[in-house]
Order: structure tokens, then sequence, then C-alpha cells
């Protein structure tokens, strides 16, 4: 008989055997493929024997609720801002770099609050509204497509739907966005990793020359003949005499266009998984699509975020999560450890879409830097849950789907399903 061993341990005789030694630290093993495959039951392991742990490379990671939600609210901790790209060896006079130089996830302070601001007065609840029936449409016409044979890979089709609800979010031609999403989809989400190569990096130099250039060339095209769309408003909106600057402009834009479709096509992928894994759960949202399509995200969200970390820095000596901090020291947050910390939520490792939704998850982070485009995101997977329920029948996965490793946007390599389509 051989010892029983724990997700942790099992791994740890893995690394071992390929010559890894084990630390008084615990680590948190991103190197790992068997990690990314499952990350949780070693979060949780970690999280209920250790406050906190650290990454390969040393960083300092938060594994608990409590110590995640004061970090985000406390002054003394802010978002990451250029260092995360130096780190991956970005420089200045890269086109990636020079983006983030704008970026509102890696800018604090004033100048965060300003262009949050800004951004906040062309982003209306009423324009979030409108993407409702285009994600039904166009996903209900995703699933009729394939009634016949009721089976297709979600990961090579689902981006559609995302990519045309944020189309009628920003208001923009469709031969505009064909080219911003060309451009995007050359290759820009890896940069943001943990294992950045060479090719990496020049890919998405190229990337986001080609992104910015292109729509530096949207932006001034507003500014002689203005239209009623999003890019419209963001470069008439005014506050105490501020306007947002071209390369803001293009920034801003970009970070909506691209966050819209990227980590939604994850989140709605994961849907679909979530609810064909756990066929009682779908049950229950097709007796009553409308009512309990919010909780059905709220836990999709919970128990499947789209990112697996987010990028942190004390901006002054402190202490916090047990730990000393000093000033310009970096720190990680693992989403999927307060996700499922049973401080915050009971039986947490159980998917449940009866949950509470009014007790939000840390996917869309919180404090100064909660989301900017949660709505948007919140609709569209909404709506997702909705049609599922009603026009996918006897949903299942035809194979296991494989996570992809060390990527920043968590994504499957393939998820086939296999469905009955009912109109």
């Amino acid at each position: 008989m051989f010892p029983l061993r724990t997700p942790l341990q099992r791994l740890r005789h893995t690394t071992s055997v390929l010559g890894v030694s084990e630390t008084a630290t615990p680590v948190i093993p991103l190197d790992s493929d068997a990690y990314w495959a499952d990350p949780y039951p070693i979060i949780a392991e970690l999280r209920d024997r250790h406050r906190t742990a650290v990454t390969p490379d040393g960083i300092k990671a938060v594994l608990r609720w409590s110590d995640a939600e004061e970090i985000k609210k406390r002054p003394e901790f802010e978002n990451e801002g250029l260092e995360y790209i130096e780190k991956r060896g970005f420089k200045p006079g890269d086109p990636l770099y020079e983006w983030r130089r704008y970026s509102i996830g890696a800018l604090n302070g004033a100048d965060h609050r300003r262009i949050r601001s800004l951004a906040s007065r062309a982003l209306t609840p009423r324009s979030v509204e409108k993407v409702r029936p285009v994600t039904r449409q166009h996903l209900r016409s995703l699933l009729e497509r394939h009634a016949d044979t009721g089976e297709f890979d979600l990961r090579e089709e689902i981006t559609l739907v995302p990519f045309m609800s944020v189309v009628s979010f920003l208001d923009i031609e469709m031969d505009e966005a064909a080219t911003i999403g060309q451009q995007l989809a050359g290759g820009a989400a890896e940069a943001f990793g943990p294992n950045v190569t060479p090719e990496i990096r020049d890919q998405a130099n190229a990337t986001f020359a080609a992104l910015m250039e292109f729509v530096g060339e949207l932006v001034e095209s507003r500014r002689s003949t203005p239209r009623d769309d999003l890019l419209s408003r963001l470069i008439a909106a005014e506050e105490d005499g501020h306007r947002l600057s071209r390369d803001e402009l293009i920034v801003l834009f970009t970070n909506i266009f691209g966050g819209a479709i990227e980590t939604t096509s994850s989140m709605m992928t994961s849907t679909f998984l979530e609810l064909a894994r756990h066929p009682d759960q779908l049950e229950l949202l097709r007796r009553d699509p409308e009512g309990l399509k919010r909780g059905a995200v709220e836990e999709v969200l919970r128990y499947r975020p789209a990112f697996y970390a987010s990028g942190n820095k004390a901006n002054a000596d402190t202490e916090a999560a047990g730990h000393r901090f000093e000033a310009g020291e970096p720190l990680s947050i693992i989403i999927g450890g307060p996700n499922r910390d049973p401080a915050r939520f009971s039986d947490p490792d159980r998917f449940d879409i009866t949950r509470d939704p009014t007790i939000w998850s840390f996917t869309f982070s919180m404090g100064p830097h909660f989301c900017l485009g949660q709505a948007l995101a919140r609709a569209e997977l909404q709506e997702t849950a909705a049609v599922i329920a009603r026009h996918a029948r006897d949903l299942e996965l035809t194979e296991e789907p494989q996570w992809l490793p060390r990527v920043m946007v968590n994504h499957v390599d393939r998820c086939p399903i296999r469905y009955r389509f009912e109109p």
C-alpha cells in the first residue's frame, strides 16, 4: 500500500523527482503544469496551513479573503504599474511599455481617479443594458447553427459572442472593430503571464504598435467628425476642465475593447463548462432562468475566475498579512484563494448557483481598482446563462478540457460540448 498524499504533497513529490527541493516557506508551484490543470486543491491546502505563500520568484502571495480585502482597501497598497512588465523584459520605448504607461489598471492616485471618473461619465448603465439582446441573439444563433450535430468547440467559437456585444456597446463600425480584433488576436495576453519569452515580447510589441496606430487614427477621425459612439463620448467627457489626452484615449479604448473580449470569452466558456459538469444546478437554472441567472453568474465568477492573480505593491513601509513590506515591494493575490476561502463562503468547493449573489467574490477586485467593465461583463454572462438554460438541453462535455499553463487569463486549449438544441 502506498501512503495517501494531499494534492500539494503529490505535486511536491513530482517536483522533487525533477530536482526541485522543498523549502520551509510554502511555494505556489506556478512553474508546474499540474498546478494549472487544477490549482484549487493546492491553493486550499496552502491557505488552510499557511496565511501566505510565495511565488517561485519569491514574491509574497496572499491566499485568504481577509488579507486580500485589507490590502485592496488600504492606501499603503496599490496596483503594480510599469514594474509589472519590466519584470517581463519590456523597457521604455517598447510599444507595450508605452501603452502600459496610460493603462487604467496600472495607474494609481490622482491620475487613476481622473481617468476613471471621466470614463464613468461615458460608460453609463443604459449603454451596458443594450448588450443583453445582442448577447442573447448571437449565442442562440451559435447554438442553432450547430443544432444538426449538437456539437462544437467552445474555445474556437465563443469569442464571436463577446466580440459582437462589445461592438454594440462601443457603437463602432464593424470594419473598425474587425481590424482591432485582428490586431489583438495577434498575441498580447501572454505578455502579462508569469513566463514571458523573447518571442512573446516581440509579438506583443508588434501587436500593440499596430493597435495604437489604428486606434489613434480612430481618435483623430472622431475628433474631426464626432459620432454617437463611446469613443466620441470619451473625447467629449470633461471634469473640472480636464479631458483625456490622446494617449489616454487610445489606451482606455483598447482596455475596454480587449478586456471585454478576452476575459469575457473565458468566463463564457467557464459558464458552459461548470453548468455541464453540474447538471443539477443547470436544472435549477432551467426552471427559473430570469430569477437565477444572476446567482449562476456570480457563482461561476467565484468558482472559476478569469484571472489567476492580482499584482500589487506597497507604496510605503507597512505590515499586512503577517508580513513586513518595504515601500515598492510587490505582492500577489492569488484569486482562487479568497474566492474559495471558507471564512467567506460556506462549503466553498461546492458549485451552488443559489448562493446569495450579493456576497461578491474577488474576481472583479475591490477598492479603487474595482473592475471598470464589470457591469458589462455581468450583463453578458447573465444572458449567456439564461440562453444555455433555455436552448441547450442535455449539455455535456465530450472530453475533459485542459487548462493552458502559465497564462494571465485562464483559458482551455479546447472545450468540446454536446447538447440538444431546443428552440
